[in-house]
């Protein structure tokens, strides 16, 4: 075997094109200054973080107030001003319905409205980020409230739960923000966020068919009496609609389905016309469907037949306090907390990834879940809902044409005034309307579920439809936390059979490039796998380490080379001939070559692993050698102290000795790590000649 002196194969692509590609130009450019939002964003030149000597910019980077504030001008305040009132008419029909969602009086959903995009202006890294009331969080909340029967009728006890369950949250993402934990947003996958957000909006909708039928005081008095399973369950729920259809009430039903089929014509509406007339994004149905139906109750006096919102604010019952008073209710209401942040990271994550994709601004996730962190523990003060990032009201910030963060301060100004001055004016808004806006929520929530299944059943994702059906089901039948601690698992499964593969690779040498490249089957005329004929093999068999070579897959890895050894390059367990009669190789293995230049972590289990690998090839006459990690400063020093080298001594001692080698002639083979495979062929070759020449002495 030729030596040669260029390194082993490495596959890199052109840096400079994998940058210009990587960091794509924006399509779409917002008019304004060049500090406004480009392509739906913040302008990089305007919006991200620079180091800086000066004091200010030292202090705008964690309080990036200070960056956008005194470039502020009358030209920004007017588009901000026009985003607010866009947002506000969207967020304030939505902020009450997800109150009713969550069980609470509809001040609660106004208050996450109102506090935190004030602090995220102050603190938030993403201008265009606007931070509120979450469909979901409410979701789980209304649906612990519903479940202690003891505070049906008890709204301090209520908004006493819900401010628990906020405190814990912003607790909880203000500690991993400040341990800088922030990187935990990419942990879950896409299947286990449609699964969970599919689940609960099933639950809301059934929810939501007990107010439009007219059913849900029904349900709640058998549920207290017992009648129903304690459970209360979202399959509990709709058993219970099922067998009392005889009971539903006929007038709410049918403004409910009026108003649901107005909802749906206008959504539809818009997604066919906003093409031709970009300005309908700015229609606020909800708002006029709210409105409509509130004059019309009214006028008519429905009222005596429907049950209506009744009494919204009274500012002589605002209290301000703190939530946690005692253990027990951090105990209770600790795993519900739990959840909720996991759905806020969730949805911040992803309203923060999906606006930032199209741009090369860095967003920190430690700064945002501190920002989100400081806002729910502000609102837990007032009894909030949990607050955090919606893409939703994010990208309808962009599309009114924000331009700074003081957007959502105009937002929450309008809030506090409506809240103030002219929430009473929706005293008479019917329940069965709020239901239908709940509703519609849910139908929103599940429009993108057919799609991901087909995706996932296209391209072979079965666990990925695995995770979805089981958090489903786990959530209907049982409860979301229960459907949570299923993905949860399911998640962790998934990882651990991930990080525990080895993925070595099987090299050979490509005669005309001189290049060490992996080994590539394929199917030939005759449909047997063999291995691709333009590389050389001989009695060596190379093999590449993973980057990580730890504790999680170092037993895999020692399966793995026997399993090349015996069979060859081959990902399933054979049941063909072994290795000795395929092309691989014509003679038993001889070397072993464990190539370590890409490892970048290697740690004391797999060191030690190694060594007994060493030992057991050693029983076998087969030589093992290593190459040296261009990633790890002092692998050599640690290979000495673990006893590797002394193992790879004792069987190059005993060759040596029968082969009468000098002492000065073993030090070309005594090397704990070579710099290159090409090194240890060379080394090799020499071992040949010595094995062909048995004679030579020196």
């Amino acid at each position: 075997m030729s030596s040669a002196n260029t390194k082993p194969f490495i596959n890199r692509t052109n840096s400079t094109s994998s940058l210009r590609s990587y960091r794509t130009i924006p399509n779409i450019t917002y008019s304004g200054s060049s500090e406004g939002i480009v392509a739906g964003i913040p302008n990089t030149n305007s919006f991200q973080s620079h180091h800086s000597e000066s004091k200010l910019d030292h202090i705008a980077y964690y309080l990036p107030l200070f960056k956008w504030l005194p470039k502020y001008n009358k030209q920004k305040l007017s588009r901000d001003i026009i985003s607010g009132i866009t947002l506000t008419s969207f967020q304030i029909p939505l902020a009450i319905s997800l109150s009713t969602l969550a069980n609470l009086p509809p001040t609660s959903g106004l208050f996450s409205l109102i506090i935190p995009p004030v602090v995220y202006s102050i603190l938030g890294t993403l201008p265009p980020m606007v931070i509120g009331p979450q469909t979901v969080a409410s979701m789980i909340i209304g649906h612990v409230i519903e479940s202690d029967t003891s505070i049906k009728h008890d709204i301090v006890a209520k908004i006493s739960i819900s401010s628990i369950c906020v405190c814990l949250s912003g607790g909880m993402l203000l500690g991993l923000g400040l341990a800088k934990y922030g990187f935990i947003d990419n942990a879950m996958s896409k299947s286990f966020q449609r699964g969970f957000i599919s689940s609960l909006a099933v639950i809301v909708l059934i929810s939501s068919l007990l107010n439009i039928f007219g059913l849900n005081e029904k349900y709640l008095e058998e549920n207290g009496n017992g009648k129903v399973n304690d459970h209360n369950s979202g399959w509990n729920k709709l058993v219970f609609i099922f067998d009392n259809l005889d009971q539903i009430d006929m007038f709410s039903t049918k403004i409910s389905i009026v108003t649901m089929l107005i909802l749906l014509g206008a959504k539809y509406f818009k997604q066919i016309f906003i093409g031709k007339y970009p300005k309908l994004i700015f229609v606020p149905e909800i708002l006029i469907i709210v409105l409509i139906s509130t004059l019309l109750c009214y006028n008519f006096h429905w009222n005596s037949k429907l049950k209506i919102v009744g009494e919204l604010f009274n500012a002589n019952k605002l209290q301000i306090k703190w939530p946690l008073t005692n253990l027990d209710q951090f105990k209770e209401h600790f795993q519900t907390s739990i959840v909720i942040t996991v759905i806020g990271i969730f949805e911040t994550a992803t309203s923060y990834k999906t606006v930032t994709e199209s741009s090369s601004i860095a967003v920190s996730s430690n700064r945002e879940f501190i920002a989100v962190g400081i806002s729910n523990l502000l609102c837990c003060l007032f009894g909030s809902l949990p607050a955090y990032g919606g893409y939703g009201r994010t990208k309808l910030n962009i599309l009114s044409g924000c331009s700074t963060p003081m957007s959502g301060v105009i937002t929450s100004c309008f809030s506090l005034l409506i809240m103030l001055f002219f929430l009473n004016w929706f005293h008479y808004l019917p329940q069965c309307t709020l239901s239908c806006i709940i509703m519609l929520i849910s139908v929103t929530l599940l429009e993108e579920l057919p799609r991901d299944l087909m995706l996932y059943w296209k391209c072979q994702g079965y666990p990925e439809i695995l995770m979805v059906f089981v958090i489903v089901m786990g959530t209907l039948v049982w409860s979301p936390s229960f459907g949570i601690s299923c993905g949860l698992g399911l998640t962790i499964i998934q990882l651990v059979k991930q990080i525990t593969k080895s993925r070595i690779t099987v090299l050979g040498k490509d005669p005309i490039s001189n290049q060490f490249k992996p080994i590539i089957l394929y199917n030939t005329p005759t449909n047997t796998r063999t291995v691709n004929n333009k590389l050389e093999f001989e009695k060596i068999m190379i093999v590449e380490a993973p980057e990580l070579l730890i504790f999680t897959n170092i037993t895999d890895f020692k399966r793995r080379l026997l399993s090349l050894e015996k069979y060859g390059p081959i990902d399933n367990i054979p049941l063909l001939q072994p290795r000795s009669s395929t092309i691989l190789t014509l003679q038993p293995l001889k070397f072993l070559i464990i190539n370590l230049e890409n490892v970048s972590l290697i740690d004391i289990s797999a060191l030690q692993s190694l060594k007994m690998i060493v030992g057991s090839y050693n029983k076998r006459e087969i030589f093992v050698f290593f190459t040296n990690s261009i990633k790890l400063q002092n692998l050599q020093e640690r290979f000495i102290e673990c006893g590797i080298t002394a193992e790879q001594k004792t069987l190059l001692d005993k060759w040596c000795m029968d082969k009468s080698i000098d002492v000065a002639l073993r030090e070309i083979m005594y090397k704990p790590l070579f710099s290159s495979i090409h090194e240890v062929i060379d080394c090799i070759d020499y071992m040949e000649y010595i094995n062909e020449h048995f004679d030579i002495t020196v």
